[in-house]
């Protein structure tokens, strides 16, 4: 087993070989094993060569060392409102946790432009046509207020969802005051 680089410490119960002599039969196989310590985090080349007499052959593999341990998120977040400043700057501090795996450690940025966007794609299908008394209409009258609202702001209503949303709003604003009236007879 070739080494070159020492990105891995070779442990056989204290017994660093890095290379052992075998007696294979003929059509037969035996297996050799190298246990080893991976001193590198990524992907690291394990070479293996077999001689003979009569023949030489290797075979190289790529071994994903991951860090031990159980990984760990942090979220710092900002709101960038460039409205009445064009430009943005923020600086923080990031600190790792004293016991970090050495080579582990990530940073993601993640930047949106539109801070509902990513959790409201496919908004119109939270409208709903309310059926029931005043109390469970309101629970979609509401919603559907807000949907309108919001589309119509982010410039993504289009026609049928807002003739849609029309619609419920008035059916549940009629279905509303029938209650009311329901109540005071």
């Amino acid at each position: 087993m070739k080494n070159a680089k020492n990105i891995f410490i070779l442990d056989c119960e204290n017994n660093r070989v890095e290379k052992r002599t075998i007696i294979v039969k003929a059509n037969d196989a035996v297996a050799v094993y190298f246990p080893i310590l991976p001193t590198e985090l990524g992907l690291v080349d394990v070479m293996i060569t077999a001689s003979s007499p009569l023949a030489n052959d290797a075979i190289l593999k790529k071994l994903l060392v991951e860090p031990e341990g159980v990984p760990q998120s942090y979220n710092i977040a900002f709101l960038v409102d460039l409205t009445s400043n064009h430009t943005f700057e923020k600086f923080t501090d990031i600190t790792y946790p004293d016991k970090v795996v050495e080579g582990s450690s990530r940073i993601r940025i993640s930047v949106l432009g539109d801070l509902m966007g990513p959790t409201i794609n496919g908004l119109e299908n939270l409208l709903q046509m309310s059926y029931g008394c005043g109390e469970q209409n309101m629970i979609n009258f509401a919603p559907n207020v807000f949907v309108s609202n919001y589309l119509k702001t982010a410039g993504s209503m289009t026609p049928d969802i807002e003739s849609k949303a029309k619609d419920f709003i008035l059916q549940d604003h009629l279905r509303h005051m029938n209650c009311q009236l329901c109540a005071t007879r």
